[in-house]
């Protein structure tokens, strides 16, 4: 597997965010998700790259579209949320 990348940090980020808004704590997902809480955390710190099937998984335990992940990257999106992904 490849180092992970701002690309990642973002997605992390993202992660966080949702989790936190949802009062999710990071050992009851760890655990839903099977992995380690400090691989979570290293998931939404960025350092580690979330795979294909972990990422399903996040989306239907937090109700989430996977498109919630990628909206920085969506055309559509503002030129305010393009600068930020490029300084990430």
């Amino acid at each position: 597997m490849s180092e992970p990348c701002s690309i990642d940090r973002v997605i992390g980020s993202r992660l966080k965010q949702k989790r936190v808004e949802k009062c999710v704590e990071s050992k009851k997902l760890s655990y839903i998700l099977g992995v380690t809480e400090d691989r979570l955390l290293e998931f939404e710190c960025g350092q580690q790259r979330i795979d294909a099937q972990i990422l399903y998984k996040i989306c239907k335990v937090l109700d989430l579209n996977i498109q919630y992940f990628f909206e920085p990257w969506n055309d559509k999106g503002s030129g305010a949320s393009k600068a930020k992904l490029v300084a990430a």
